[in-house]
C-alpha cells in the first residue's frame, strides 16, 4: 500500500461568513492525511478583509495553504472547476505531488477514510475500478450515520460487485455522488487528460460534476460507475 507522500488539496469556498467554521472544521484533519500536504482554496471573494478571515480559518491546522481567487469566472457556478488550473500546473511541474483530493467545504476526510482508500486502490488495481467514499451525516446528540446520497433502498443481490475476499467485496451503488475525488497520480493524469476534466462533460449540474472524478469515463461492462464503495459481508454494512 503506497503512502500519500505528497498531498494536494483543492477546496472550493464559495464566501459566506458563516461557513468559515465549516471549512476551519475539515482543514483540522488535512495535516493526517498525507506526510506533506498543501491545500488551495478556490474562493470568489476579491475583498482583502473577507480574504483573512478565510485565512484564519486555515492557520494553525499544520499544513501550507494558498488562496486562489479566478479574475475571469463567467459565472458563479463555474468556481468548483477553477482548481483543474491548479493541477494541471501541479501535476505537470511537480512529480513529487503523490496524490489529488478535491472536496466540498463541508466534506471532512480522516486519516481512516485514506488508509481505506490507500488498501482498495491496491486490491482494485487490476479490475479497471477504484474505491470510493460513502457521504453520511451525524446529527447532534444521535451516533446513527445518515446515508446522503444513496437514499433508496436496493437489492444488493442484484447489485453489480467486485470480491476481493471471500467476506469483502466493493459495490456499484446507483449514485456515485461524494462531493469529494482523491486520486492518486496515475488516476490523476487520466482525469486530467481526458474529458471528465471538462465542464461540458457532466452527469448532474455544473457544480457538482466538478466533484465526478473518473465516475464515469471507461467504465467496466455490467456497472454504471467506476467508483465501488467497500462492504463488508461480516456485518453486511459499508465499510
Amino acid at each position: 500500500m503506497d503512502a500519500v507522500s505528497h498531498l494536494a488539496i483543492a477546496v472550493t469556498f464559495f464566501y459566506k461568513a458563516s461557513r468559515l467554521s465549516l471549512l476551519a472544521g475539515i482543514a483540522s484533519r488535512f495535516a493526517e492525511l498525507g506526510d506533506r500536504v498543501h491545500a488551495y482554496v478556490v474562493t470568489n471573494t476579491h475583498k482583502l478583509e473577507e480574504k483573512e478571515t478565510i485565512k484564519g480559518a486555515l492557520r494553525d491546522q499544520g499544513v501550507t495553504f494558498s488562496l486562489h481567487t479566478p479574475e475571469l469566472l463567467g459565472h458563479p457556478h463555474l468556481l468548483p472547476w477553477c482548481h483543474f488550473d491548479i493541477f494541471s500546473q501541479l501535476f505537470e511541474r511537480d512529480e513529487s505531488v503523490s496524490h489529488f483530493l478535491y472536496l466540498e467545504d463541508d466534506m471532512l476526510l480522516t486519516a481512516e477514510n485514506i488508509r481505506y482508500w490507500l488498501r482498495g486502490r491496491e486490491e482494485l488495481r487490476d479490475t479497471g475500478f477504484y474505491p470510493s467514499f460513502l457521504r453520511y451525516e451525524v446529527k447532534e446528540g444521535d451516533p446513527t450515520p445518515y446515508i446522503l446520497d444513496s437514499v433508496r433502498q436496493r437489492s444488493f443481490e442484484t447489485s453489480p460487485k467486485v470480491f476481493v475476499r471471500e467476506d469483502y467485496c466493493y459495490v456499484n451503488l446507483k449514485s456515485a455522488y461524494q462531493a469529494v475525488y482523491f486520486l492518486d497520480r496515475q488516476l490523476m493524469r487520466e482525469h486530467l487528460r481526458g474529458p471528465s476534466s471538462n465542464p461540458d462533460s457532466r452527469p448532474w449540474d455544473i457544480r457538482a460534476s466538478a466533484a465526478q472524478g473518473l465516475s464515469f469515463l471507461n467504465i467496466p461492462e455490467g456497472f454504471t460507475m467506476r467508483n465501488l464503495v467497500g462492504f463488508d459481508m461480516r456485518t453486511f454494512l459499508p465499510d
